[in-house]
């Protein structure tokens, strides 16, 4: 196994991690949340990281998930973001802006769209407080990934 390889045992589990030449573990994602892209997978866990750190003034909570692009695209990274209150009004253009901004420094791959979620119903989480990707990529699932 190389050291940038993805560590096996997690991925039987349906984790992603990879180990860097320190030996030092690092979870990259769950394999279902993996985007599956032209350009290779794209891993929405450190995006989402990014989103909530230094774009903290406008996004309250975000997931990450791939949408069908056009035929031959493969999956195009969406964010659903709820706001901060104070960035009620901000579009998705702005929020979108600002996210492909702080994911260029950190040499992330850019977003295609932003869906912002307005009502704790378009914001599914468990019992535990756990954002239920699947629930989101089912509500927003209608409409194209450019929207």
């Amino acid at each position: 196994m190389s050291d940038q390889s993805p560590i096996a045992p997690l991925a039987i589990r349906g984790d992603v991690a990879r180990r860097d030449a320190e030996g030092r573990c690092y979870h990259l994602d769950r394999t279902v949340d993996v985007i599956d892209t032209v350009d290779g997978p794209l891993h929405s866990l450190p995006i989402e990281e990014v989103l909530l750190a230094d774009c903290a003034d406008l996004i309250r909570d975000c997931s990450v998930v791939g949408f069908p692009g056009a035929p031959g695209e493969g999956q195009r990274a969406v964010a659903i973001v709820q706001l901060q209150d104070a960035a009620a009004e901000a579009g998705a253009e702005e929020v979108l802006a600002a996210a492909n901004e702080a994911l260029t420094t950190f040499g992330l791959a850019a977003l295609a769209a932003v869906r912002i979620v307005r009502t704790p119903e378009d914001v599914p989480h468990g019992p535990t407080g756990k954002v239920l990707k699947r629930e989101r990529r089912t509500r927003h699932a209608g409409s194209p990934a450019g929207q």
